[in-house]
């Protein structure tokens, strides 16, 4: 028994190593509770600039302090990714905070044309495979919610582009909900696909 436990120990050291090594090439990209200065700042800007496509991301102040309400937007915007809601910005949560706040600064390019194309989607119009824009990312963010209650409703990125994940994902929950399965979002689907993600309502079968 003394020797197996030599050998395991044994074993395991490269991989002690190999994950120490790690944190090191990855800690400059990490933030957390308690950190200051400008690398803070400028994640606080971001996310303040991102929650124009996540209103539930809690507003912060940009005051280069990573402090309670910095820690809970970074946690919100990770269960918004599908990313492991530790609070600590790591390379994974910065790569996607980077992606999407890349996005709304295209937008912002070209606020006239995007602005045009989102304000005429109303509550109860249609969207559909091909559809892009803000009201398509709400959509995904109902999706997500519906998803942790109902974990048979895939999960599907939050891009603000309706393709075939986001389709699949709109026929599961059609499907679930005893809706007509088309993959295309009316009222009825959006209304029950809110309604669901509240937990006011559950599937029909």
């Amino acid at each position: 028994m003394l020797k197996k436990r030599r050998h395991v120990r044994l074993s395991m050291k490269p991989l002690m190593n190999r994950s120490n090594n790690q944190r090191i090439n990855t800690n400059h990209t990490k933030m957390k509770f308690g950190d200051e200065g400008e690398d803070v700042k400028k994640i606080q800007e971001m996310l303040v600039d991102v929650t124009f496509f996540y209103p539930s991301i809690p507003n912060i102040k940009v005051d280069g302090i990573y402090g309670e309400n910095t820690q809970k937007a970074v946690k919100r915007f990770q269960e918004l990714m599908g990313i492991y809601d530790t609070g600590v910005l790591d390379q994974i949560t910065l790569n996607k905070l980077n992606l999407i706040h890349s996005k709304r600064k295209a937008i912002k390019e070209n606020t006239r044309t995007e602005e045009k194309i989102t304000d005429d989607i109303k509550f109860n119009d249609i969207l559909k495979q091909g559809s892009k824009g803000k009201y398509v990312i709400e959509l995904q963010e109902y999706i997500n919610k519906v998803s942790n209650l109902f974990p048979a409703i895939p999960k599907v990125t939050i891009d603000g582009l309706f393709g075939v994940k986001t389709k699949e994902a709109v026929i599961t929950f059609q499907r679930l909900f005893n809706l007509k399965v088309d993959g295309i979002v009316g009222e009825i689907t959006w209304t029950t696909l809110y309604n669901a993600s509240l937990g006011k309502i559950m599937p029909s079968n």
